[in-house]
This record gives C-alpha cells, structure tokens and sequence, in this order.
C-alpha cells in the first residue's frame, strides 16, 4: 500500500456495479450517482468548501486498473476536488482482486461515509451474482450475519426500480422496503406510496404486505387495503369482516382538495425555478423535461377517461 499523487483524469468510477438507471433517476434534480455511490450538489460543495479551507484529511482510497485508477474510498472528495478544478488528489493505491475491492466498497466507507442500504444491496447483488460468492462467504467478508446479506440482496433482486429511488434516497426505509420486495412487482408501486402518503409505520407496511399475500382474502378485500390499509388492518387483525364504507375508506374522497391545493402549491414553485433555470438546461434536459410534462397530461387524461367511464358523466 502506498500513498501518491493522482491525477485525476486517471481516477475512474468501480466498474461492473448494478445500479438504478439514468432514465429511472431524472426525477430527483440534484442528485446524482457516481459508480455506487450518491452524491448531491449541496454535499460536493460542502466537501469542497472544507478541502479549500482545511486541506485534504484523508486521501481517497483506489486500485490501480491498467492506466487508470478505479475508486473503491472517496467518490464525494473526488468530485469536490474536480469542482475546486484541481487536476491531481491524494490517493492511497492497494493491489487487491475484484472480489475483496468490492467489499471493501462497504467495509471501508462504514466509519464515515457509509453506503446507504440499497447502494450496500447492489454491492452484495454484484459479489453474489457476477463474482459468485456463496451467501456464507459474502457475510465473512462484509463481517456481517447471513440474514444481513440475504436481506439486502432481496433489495437488489426483487425490489422494483421506483422503490430502489425511494430507498436510495431516504424517502423509503431498508426494512419497509425489505417488506414490499416480497409482493408482486404491479402492487410493489402502490404499496410504497401508501407508505409514503400516510406515513405508514413499519409495522402498518409489514401488515397490509400480508394481507396482499394472503390466498383466504378475496381481490376485493386487497383493493379495500390499498384504497385505506389502516382500516382494513384494523378489521383483519380483529378478525371483523371488512366492509366498503365510502366515507371512511375512500382517502382520496375526503382529502383530494387538500391534495390538488398541494399539487397546486408545488406547481408554482416549479414554475418559479423554471423561469429562472430553464434557459440553463442542457438540450437533453429540456427533452426530459418535456417528456416528463406530456406524461403527466397523459396521465391527467388517463384518470379523466376513466372517471368518466365509471361515472358516465363529462369531467370537463
């Protein structure tokens, strides 16, 4: 192991990490991933602002690959010290395989920057999968229990991408999402944001995503779940038969104007920051966008067409 001036143009991202797609990722503006690894533009100017006024504390950690060197420790340094325009950084170069310089992308990010449980996930989906190491010989390596590794590789595999965004960014924690892995992928969507919009508990979640499963409940008592889960679990857990009381089960019913007024709000906000931003935007940004807009006007138009067709009324 030794330590030494890199150049930057040298330092590349680990290669052969699975991780969520660019097109899966454009909804979340500041944020970006760097090999497996997440950053924000608030975190690389903080990490910056401190490298510019204390120095460097702790050289990144790399591999040497080739010509090149492959990042295992120091994603966030890296980017700030490009932001700061530098051309070289501080780097400690260590000679290992494949194998052990992907667990160290866990075990040696754990003190300080740890990677968040999805990134840990697509890590351990990689080992397993592409390295084939056997579940037992990952849980030495990462020197964490079996349950450990089988938990994050059900993030990984069965985990849809939308939710892989919710857990990656905090909005979704490891262990609700552990949960809704275990259904099928067209209910994993609605589950996750029931859990968000009413701020499912843990259990709640574990809850309704039983009942999801159960073979004895019918496709109605399903539907009743995802349209108010607290009543429902209430009404299964007290062994009651559950019964479609519109005034009490229809969420959106009693709350859509508070949820439009919202939308509202959050639509103004977004023109502000367009009207100031837009002119900045990259041509592919712009396409995004565009693409993002006409596919809510479609799904605008979607709801309309089928309220109509349950209503059989005009919704103009």
């Amino acid at each position: 192991m030794m330590e030494t001036g890199i150049r930057l143009s040298k330092v590349v991202d680990f290669a052969g990490i699975r991780n969520v797609h660019e097109e899966n990722f454009n909804q979340v503006g500041t944020h970006r991933l760097v090999g497996a690894r997440l950053v924000t533009s608030q975190s690389i100017e903080e990490m910056a602002m401190s490298i510019e006024a204390e120095g460097l504390h702790h050289p990144i950690l790399v591999r040497e690959r080739g010509e090149e060197f492959e990042i295992i420790s120091g994603h966030l340094r890296k980017e700030a010290f490009l932001k700061l325009n530098r051309s070289e950084i501080e780097g400690r170069v260590i000679n290992v395989a494949d194998v052990e310089a992907k667990a160290m992308l866990i075990t040696t990010n754990r003190n300080q920057h740890p990677l968040s449980a999805i990134e840990e996930a697509w890590v351990v989906e990689d080992l397993i999968t592409k390295e084939r190491v056997s579940l037992r010989e990952c849980a030495r390596l990462l020197k964490v229990s079996a349950s450990w590794v089988c938990h994050r590789r059900s993030l990984a595999r069965e985990l849809i991408k939308s939710v892989q965004v919710d857990v990656l960014l905090g909005l979704m924690s490891a262990k609700a999402a552990i949960a809704i892995a275990s259904v099928h992928a067209r209910e994993q969507s609605r589950v996750a944001e029931l859990t968000k919009e009413r701020n499912l508990s843990l259990r709640e979640v574990e809850d309704l995503v039983r009942i999801m499963r159960r073979d004895d409940l019918s496709d109605e008592v399903k539907n009743l779940a995802l349209d108010d889960p607290r009543e429902v679990i209430k009404a299964v857990r007290e062994r009651k038969r559950v019964i479609h009381k519109p005034t009490q089960l229809s969420y959106f019913a009693t709350n859509f104007k508070t949820e439009l007024d919202r939308l509202g709000e959050s639509l103004v906000e977004v023109r502000h920051r367009l009207s100031r931003d837009y002119p900045k935007f990259s041509s592919k940004d712009k396409e995004v966008l565009k693409k993002d807009i006409f596919l809510t006007k479609s799904r605008v138009e979607f709801l309309r067409s089928e309220l109509e067709g349950v209503d059989g009324q005009e919704f103009n």
